[in-house]
C-alpha cells in the first residue's frame, strides 16, 4: 500500500520539525508510570529500611532494639589463683615445730630444745607431749619440765601439773617445781595451810609457800 504524498510529508514533518513536543510527551508518560508505581499500597506491608544485616534479621518496629539499651558490664578482671596457704595475720609466724625438733634433736642444745618446745606445747601440747616421752634427752630438759608444769598449774589443773612435776629426774629441781606450784595454788586461794602439811611440806616451806613470794 502506497501511502498519499501529502500523508507521507505531514509523517515527515512531525519526525522532523517537531521532536520537542514528541519528547515531552514521551516524559510526561514516563513519569506518571513513576508515580503510580511508587505510590503506598494499603494492602502491603514494606518492610523497615535495616541499617545493618543484625537490625533486618529482627524487626522492632521501629524502637530501638534491645542490645543497643542493654547493660553489658566490662569484662573483669581475671581471677588470680586462691593461695595454698591463707595470709597470716600482721606480725603472726607459723614454724613446723615437729621438724625443727628432727634437726636439733641429736645435736642441738639443751637450750635450743627448750626454745622450741615451750612454744610448741602452746601449740599443739599433745604433739609436744609425744615427743617429750619418747626423746632420749627428756633428762637434759628438767628445766623445760619444770616450765611447763608451772604453765599446767597456772590454766588450774593442778593434778597434772604435779604429775610433770613428779617426772623431773633431778630431786631438787623437783621439789622446788611443786612449791611453786602449790604457791601458785595458793595465790588464786585454791588451798590452804593444811593442805600444804598433807602434801608433805615442812613448817618453813609452808611459810615460804603462803607469803606468796614463790608465785612471783
Amino acid at each position: 500500500m502506497k501511502w498519499p504524498q501529502l500523508e507521507r510529508d505531514r509523517i515527515r514533518s512531525l519526525l522532523t520539525t517537531k521532536p520537542t513536543v514528541l519528547g515531552i510527551a514521551l516524559l510526561s508518560a514516563a513519569a506518571t508510570l513513576g508515580m503510580w508505581l511508587g505510590s503506598p499500597n494499603p494492602e502491603v506491608v514494606a518492610r523497615p529500611v535495616s541499617s545493618s544485616p543484625l537490625d533486618a534479621s529482627f524487626p522492632h518496629n521501629g524502637a530501638p532494639p534491645f542490645w543497643q539499651k542493654a547493660n553489658v558490664p566490662e569484662p573483669a578482671a581475671p581471677r588470680l589463683p586462691t593461695p595454698a596457704i591463707a595470709p597470716l595475720a600482721h606480725g603472726a609466724t607459723t614454724r613446723d615445730y615437729a621438724a625443727e625438733m628432727r634437726i636439733i634433736e641429736d645435736h642441738g642444745t639443751a637450750q635450743a630444745l627448750t626454745d622450741t618446745l615451750l612454744p610448741w606445747y602452746s601449740s599443739d601440747p599433745h604433739a609436744a607431749a609425744a615427743w617429750l616421752n619418747a626423746t632420749c634427752r627428756f633428762e637434759e630438759l628438767t628445766q623445760a619440765v619444770s616450765s611447763l608444769a608451772l604453765s599446767i598449774g597456772a590454766s588450774g589443773h593442778l593434778k597434772t601439773a604435779l604429775a610433770w612435776a613428779e617426772a623431773i629426774s633431778d630431786e631438787t629441781v623437783r621439789h622446788e617445781t611443786r612449791k611453786r606450784i602449790y604457791a601458785q595454788e595458793v595465790r588464786q586461794r585454791r588451798i590452804s595451810g593444811s593442805a600444804l602439811q598433807e602434801a608433805g611440806f615442812v613448817q618453813p616451806e609452808i611459810d615460804e609457800i603462803l607469803n606468796g613470794s614463790l608465785a612471783d
